[in-house]
């Protein structure tokens, strides 16, 4: 469960762009949100898109004026790096099933105070494989997780933990997080301070914080290092007749819970001093930029850096905000005549190898000098649909792709986006016509270095085209009142699927239906026949009524039996899912997107892409509800044409194979 929180006196909450303070522009950057892996869609070519939803409490809007009103909300919890690849958050924010059911993202924040983030590259999202430790008692909260691999979101660094001993009371502190799931804020006030620290798990702090606050880093102001984990407040609004506004209280009234790190540092490594370059390959004419961690803090620290090809410089480090982390720059020039040590300038040039090291030797790194763009791409259609075609881009050297395709005879163009600097992607598009002549265009490709390669025209062009639908596999107009090897049942709730006659159905008289009735939890599914031969593409027809936000249908598909099921959500091509459902009120589907709110009426067409799926497998679609319903004849969902067809090869066709243009 979510534990509220308030705010106290002002409201502190700044987003991130806001923020002028270097040091806690860099605990912000290590700050990530706990989002359901429904909201994160992988757009498969090295990108995820948030699946965002408007802010609500118990079905209203935010009052007028109420602060970050037109922004979404997807994070449901908040949680902070603490090691190469662990995350700390609230226990009751993170438990077992949470491994497959939850992803963390770094960088959900408004870029401006009109956009927020809503792609991220993959870089910024991360599963969890193993839960190190956990606790959640009235008095300690917390849960540590190990990564699928390192955090190598930009700016993410393992945040400084206090190890020993208490905060004093009077501290000033404050915290990041997604209050109310909203995009990361920053919460540091001037009154913002310790109140009471008397018990052994936690402290308390009058903090501006929400629920989504859950799992937050509550740092000391001062010194940015991570004193607690916000984890229990007070409640978050006060509802209107027709909006909510958040609860205020003075900043003596209350106080919020902030679980002690003394009660998890046992699962948390210590960090050890380190030296990086902060990248990894550099351009002949770029700056190299090198940061030194010591654990113990420093004015300055003194490095050498060198080239393989002669040159030597010194580096004074600095502190940026916060004497751990020490920050130099050193400008990279091509070598010119002769090699000049000690001037300033490191010499250089293309495959050289430069190193930084401190004086004493004990730290160093390398990083790699590329001057050259790389010369050489090409693009094959591995896979290609009726509306689909995934399209696998090799280069000679690993770089970001930015492309287009667009249809013959059309000025519309896509922009496809591989952000992921490797030598292979695959980057699937969807929505495409059937029996259509495609083309991809080339547009730039940057490489590690950041050295720009633009192919000359004719050797940025790339056709193909898609398939067209061929004999269905699945066809269920349900025209005779019956369902043939469909099955359905219910897991709580009745059971009121049935063929219904109704003037809505798309192939008359019937069509199959759910109508609720009992103000009670629904789980009730329908299933398909097993279908045994390869498939494209699915399509039905459908209307809906369901209590928005609370109760929703979502359809799936299980490729072993029915042992698991997968949310075709992300595969749904035309007529996708139109809302999340609330995690509250115990539905069945809570957190997840689904078709919800709406109006019985004329039925919309949906079209799912199950080219990713292997027969044989079944489709199943889910009628849930929470505690409360649309009585019986004021909503339900009715579905009618439900066909699955396989693909073949237009009689037309592109190019298929490799193309290399050097």
């Amino acid at each position: 469960m979510i534990r509220p929180q308030v705010i106290y006196g002002s409201d502190d909450r700044i987003d991130v762009y806001e923020e002028q303070d270097p040091l806690r522009q860099r605990l912000a950057r290590a700050t990530c949100g706990l989002f359901s892996s429904s909201r994160v869609v992988n757009n498969g070519d090295g990108t995820y898109t948030l699946s965002l939803s408007s802010w609500r409490y118990s079905n209203l809007p935010p009052c007028s004026g109420e602060p970050f009103a037109g922004q979404p909300v997807g994070a449901f919890c908040t949680g902070f790096l603490v090691g190469p690849d662990l995350i700390a958050t609230a226990g009751h924010c993170y438990d077992a099933s949470d491994l497959s059911a939850t992803r963390f993202v770094f960088g959900f924040q408004m870029l401006d105070g009109q956009t927020p983030v809503r792609k991220v590259d993959a870089s910024q999202v991360y599963r969890g494989i193993q839960i190190v430790g956990r606790q959640e008692t009235s008095t300690i909260d917390y849960a540590v997780i190990r990564l699928d691999r390192p955090v190598t979101a930009p700016g993410a660094l393992p945040l400084p933990i206090r190890r020993s001993g208490t905060v004093p009371i009077g501290t000033r502190v404050g915290a990041i997080g997604h209050p109310a799931g909203l995009p990361l804020k920053l919460a540091f006030g001037a009154q913002t301070e310790v109140k009471r620290n008397s018990h052994t798990g936690y402290f308390e702090a009058n903090l501006d914080t929400y629920g989504g606050n859950s799992g937050s880093p509550v740092f000391n102001a001062d010194t940015g290092v991570v004193e607690g984990i916000l984890v229990r407040g007070a409640p978050d609004y006060v509802v209107r007749s027709n909006c909510f506004e958040s609860n205020r209280l003075s900043d003596s009234e209350g106080t919020e819970d902030v679980s002690k790190t003394t009660t998890f540092v046992q699962f948390i490594p210590p960090l050890s001093p380190s030296l990086r370059f902060l990248a990894d390959v550099y351009g002949c004419q770029q700056t190299l930029e090198i940061e030194l961690y010591r654990p113990e803090g420093a004015d300055a620290a003194q490095v050498i850096v060198t080239s393989l090809r002669g040159d030597a410089e010194e580096l004074t480090l600095t502190p940026a905000g916060d004497p751990r982390y020490l920050i130099g720059t050193l400008l990279l020039v091509p070598i010119d005549n002769t090699i000049e040590p000690g001037n300033g300038r490191l010499e250089t040039w293309h495959l050289d190898e430069v190193s930084v090291a401190t004086l004493d030797g004990e730290l160093s790194d390398t990083a790699l000098i590329d001057c050259m763009p790389f010369d050489r791409v090409a693009v094959q259609a591995i896979e290609t649909g009726i509306h689909h075609l995934t399209l696998d881009f090799r280069t000679s050297d690993s770089a970001s792709i930015v492309a287009e395709i667009f249809a013959e005879g059309s000025s519309e163009r896509k922009t496809l986006l591989g952000e992921t600097k490797v030598k292979q992607r695959q980057i699937t598009v969807s929505g495409l016509e059937p029996c259509t002549l495609y083309t991809v265009e080339i547009i730039s490709l940057t490489d590690l270095a950041g050295n720009l390669y633009q192919p000359p025209p004719r050797d940025r062009v790339f056709h193909f085209r898609t398939k067209v639908p061929g004999p269905h596999t699945l066809f269920e107009p349900f025209d005779s009142g019956a369902a043939a090897g469909w099955t359905h049942a219910s897991t709580a709730g009745p059971d009121r699927w049935m063929a219904r006659q109704h003037a809505f159905a798309v192939s008359q008289p019937y069509v199959f239906s759910y109508l609720p009735a009992a103000a009670e939890v629904t789980d009730a599914r329908l299933v398909s026949p097993v279908v045994e031969h390869a498939t494209e593409v699915m399509t039905f027809w459908h209307t809906y009524e369901f209590e928005e936000g609370y109760d929703g249908g979502v359809i799936e598909i299980s490729t072993n039996g029915g042992a698991s099921w997968t949310d075709l959500g992300p595969y749904i091509v035309e007529g996708g899912y139109d809302g999340v459902i609330s995690t509250s009120y115990n539905s069945p589907i809570g957190g997840r997107g689904a078709w919800t709110g709406g109006a019985l009426g004329a039925m919309r067409h949906v079209r799912i892409d199950l080219s990713s799926f292997p027969p044989p497998f079944q489709i199943r679609l889910r009628f849930t509800t929470d505690v409360s319903v649309v009585p019986d004849g004021g909503g339900g969902w009715l579905i009618d044409d439900v066909q699955i067809n396989e693909a073949v090869v237009c009689s037309q066709s592109g190019s298929s194979g490799w193309t290399s243009y050097h």
